[in-house]
């Protein structure tokens, strides 16, 4: 009988087995940006919210956006999205964020609103352009080389090289007029700049 038992307790252990680590559940750490933006942070990484906040504030002042949530993406996390705008918070390899790449895929987020531009449509197209702008200019780094201030001066001017001599108000007012064209992965690059 001891043995029946046994063997029936072994049967349903396989059957139905059970989680001997279930994942620990936890609340975003949420709080408003000064500019008005709510960004909500797994509980591990609230020590990054000063790096990250003014990522933030840059991207909702240079966008337009307003009232927008921003949350970390969090593998495992059931409900990704909801009403937010879902980054990734890349870290280097000593633990400090890697700006470049938060930068990026935040912008690319607010831009293209959680999808990417298929390679096809991103092929002669203009949205990658305004989204590497965006980028240099959340991140304070200029995308100005000595090849492109050779090129401005030889009177050969590329696609959205008109960007430069644009001050963040005019980029604002500009991407808010061609939003539609550069969200959906439509813009010419002859439309831009």
């Amino acid at each position: 009988m001891m043995a029946f038992a046994l063997v029936i307790v072994l049967v349903v252990s396989i059957v139905f087995p059970r989680n001997l680590v279930s994942p620990e559940a936890y609340d975003y750490a949420c709080d408003v940006t000064s500019s008005g933006a709510k960004l909500c942070l797994h509980p591990a990484d609230v020590s990054v919210r000063a790096q990250i906040e003014p990522l933030i504030d840059k991207a909702v002042m240079l966008t337009g956006t307003q009232n927008a949530t921003y949350a970390e993406y969090v593998p495992g996390d059931l409900a990704p999205g909801q009403g937010r705008t879902v980054f990734t918070i890349v870290f280097d390899g000593s633990g400090n964020i890697d700006t470049e790449q938060v930068v990026h895929n935040l912008d690319s987020q607010i831009l293209f609103t959680g999808r990417q531009c298929l390679q096809e449509q991103r092929d002669g197209n203009g949205s990658d352009i305004v989204l590497a702008e965006l980028d240099s200019r959340v991140s304070g780094k200029s995308e100005t080389t000595m090849e492109d201030d050779t090129r401005l001066f030889s009177g050969h001017l590329e696609p959205g090289a008109g960007f430069q001599s644009m001050s963040d108000k005019e980029f604002t007012s500009w991407l808010k007029a061609h939003w539609a064209e550069a969200s959906s992965c439509t813009m010419k690059e002859d439309a831009l700049p």
